[in-house]
């Protein structure tokens, strides 16, 4: 039996297996179909694989477990790049751990257990509000597991897809409701991969009614750069959504993306507003470098938000230099809206 889980990711299910040693059948197949290229009409696509195989009963009973176990498999295997390889009980604890979290994460939505924090972004020369981030958080019984524990499990197993679907709706939902004048939303790459992201996306605008423009998706550098993903991002220009490339610094910094793509905002990256203001030796160079992703963007017409701004001095200085939105610690720690 073949299923396609969600995106690029698809789960085979063998019933005949009667040893461990059978997998090498399965796999050999495997090697052996990917081994030549594919035809999309005229043209040859040779497609990149990873694996991960897990053993029922020897590895675990439940399906929740043999699926995680599977998506443990298969992240290990391309952070090595590429392949397969079988879910193994002498793993080290660090392992051990994703695979629980990834279990308690195929039940995290049912259970209610994610939840939405929202950070404010201010207007650097009045200090006005004027939009939130939107936040992932997991609250679990045995308390709150950190995002970057978290969202790197969700994307590696797919389940990034509908958890940023849940994201969407209740963010929008938050403007909806007029309790949030705009609100940005972190989108992954594997999101915009799907078939009918653009086409939910308007259902997502069409059915709550607000204005497109009150919407705003992050989008990381390296997901801007993939050549596949211009029409689209055009596509959600055209419904009114802005686009905002975040992070930037901490990436390829591209000049193509801020040239040849709609985007509208530039976010830039905490490494570089951090050391701003303390008593250090690269302060300095650090504000001027910031000083320098302004004059760029200002260049393109982009507006910038400066993120990760803990203290006024901090604040003071990035507005002199000429960031137009400033976001941090110092206007409010992320929380729900309740």
């Amino acid at each position: 039996m073949v299923a396609r889980l969600s995106g690029d990711e698809f789960a085979l299910l063998f019933t005949d297996v009667r040893a461990t040693a059978d997998i090498a059948l399965v796999t050999k197949r495997l090697q052996d179909s990917f081994a030549e290229p594919f035809l999309i009409g005229e043209q040859e696509v040779f497609v990149h694989w990873s694996l991960g195989l897990t053993i029922y009963p020897d590895d675990a009973h439940e399906v929740d477990a043999l699926l995680s176990q599977a998506d443990a498999a298969m992240y290990r295997v391309k952070r090595a790049g590429g392949g397969h390889t079988a879910f193994q009980h002498q793993e080290d604890q660090r392992t051990s751990l994703q695979v629980e979290r990834l279990t308690a994460l195929h039940r995290a939505l049912e259970r209610d257990e994610l939840q939405l924090y929202f950070q404010p972004v201010v207007f650097a020369e009045s200090r006005a509000v004027v939009g939130h981030e939107a936040l992932l958080r997991w609250l679990r019984p045995s308390g709150i597991v950190s995002p970057l524990d978290f969202v790197p499990l969700a994307e590696s197993s797919g389940l990034i897809v509908p958890i940023g679907r849940w994201v969407m709706r209740q963010a929008v939902n938050a403007v909806k409701t007029r309790r949030l004048q705009l609100v940005s939303v972190n989108v992954s790459a594997l999101e915009i991969r799907q078939p009918d992201f653009t086409s939910h996306l308007r259902w997502v605008l069409e059915d709550s009614g607000i204005d497109p423009k009150r919407l705003v998706l992050e989008l990381t550098e390296s997901s801007l750069l993939e050549p596949r993903f211009a029409p689209l991002l055009h596509e959600v220009h055209k419904m009114g959504v802005w686009t905002a490339l975040d992070d930037f610094g901490n990436g390829y910094s591209s000049l193509t993306a801020m040239t040849s793509l709609p985007v509208q905002v530039l976010k830039i990256d905490r490494s570089f507003t951090i050391d701003i203001g303390k008593d250090i030796p690269g302060a300095a160079r650090a504000l001027e470098v910031v000083r320098g992703i302004v004059t760029l963007a200002n260049a393109y017409g982009l507006p910038t938000v400066a993120e990760g701004v803990e203290t006024t001095e901090q604040a003071d200085l990035l507005t002199e230099v000429g960031c137009a939105y400033l976001q941090g610690y110092l206007f409010g720690r992320p929380k729900p809206l309740f």
